[in-house]
């Protein structure tokens, strides 16, 4: 397993997307369930393949795109193990989108800076580089809606380094509609709490908590566990308890400007192999 796979938050039903907002797309249905944690390397390939391949392990395209490489790249931590899951050889082997990649200086490279078309997505100057998004294990929360899935997923493709003319080739979208989805992913990012705390980069080992924050936390050993997970990754709170802290000013202000920061990429919930290119 990848550092930085968790179970995603319980309680959520099944769902199966077939993306069928974009007329282009010629098909892809990977079906995701409450059991087991989303994965964004199984994720990019099903979109790539335009096919389901969801019961391949993490480890097992690892091994797959490393063997396709020819070498694990000095980037990758990951030790790939043999490959045993033919039929999926065969799936990624015939894609020349996702051989390319593989063999190029930018698998698992994520580009230094975002593309100039969709900076105005940002808000409240909190910009995330592409290694940062690409990285951390957001559980369910960019994929609570069906519509939300694809412009979440081209984005990841691009920041694990994946060429906009590749994802566009891919899809059967113009490139134009590829930077539109990443716009509009970004966008939503937004809208998800978990994400704007984490953004904020605030080390709430050393933040004081206002009483307005303390709150949302509940009481006694509530509040304790939550602040436990708080620490480790706000992508661990369902929506409702950090939808407070955004939606004020006072508090939202208070974690942009006022806090204690720390990396975004930190403790044990993001992935470690995807790096960042020199250029």
């Amino acid at each position: 397993m990848i550092p930085g796979d968790i179970d995603d938050a319980p309680g959520l039903s099944p769902i199966k997307s077939e993306m069928r907002e974009d007329a282009n797309v010629r098909r892809w249905a990977p079906a995701i369930s409450s059991k087991g944690s989303i994965v964004s390397l199984r994720l990019i390939c099903c979109m790539m393949l335009q096919q389901d391949i969801c019961r391949t392990s993490l480890a097992q395209l690892m091994a797959i795109l490393v063997h396709i490489r020819g070498s694990r790249p000095m980037w990758v931590n990951q030790l790939p193990e043999v490959v045993r899951r033919k039929r999926s050889l065969k799936q990624i082997s015939e894609n020349e989108f996702l051989v390319a990649w593989a063999k190029s200086d930018n698998f698992f490279k994520a580009p230094r800076y975002w593309p100039a078309r969709i900076m105005g997505a940002f808000r409240w100057r909190l910009i995330p580089s592409p290694q940062e998004i690409g990285a951390i294990t957001m559980n369910r929360h960019p994929y609570m809606s069906r519509s939300a899935m694809l412009p979440h997923i081209i984005l990841l493709a691009y920041c694990h380094g994946i060429p906009v003319e590749g994802i566009s080739k891919s899809t059967g979208l113009s490139e134009d509609m590829i930077y539109d989805r990443m716009y509009q992913a970004i966008m939503r990012l937004f809208t998800l709490p978990s994400f704007v705390v984490w953004a904020t980069g605030t080390n709430f080992r050393k933040a004081t908590l206002l009483p307005g924050m303390l709150e949302a936390l509940g009481e006694n050993h509530a509040r304790r566990e939550n602040l436990t997970k708080l620490n480790t990754s706000p992508f661990r709170f369902e929506r409702r308890f950090l939808t407070p802290w955004v939606e004020s000013p006072g508090i939202r202000t208070y974690l942009i400007y006022g806090t204690p920061k720390k990396p975004r990429l930190s403790g044990r919930y993001y992935d470690r192999n995807l790096a960042e290119a020199r250029s």
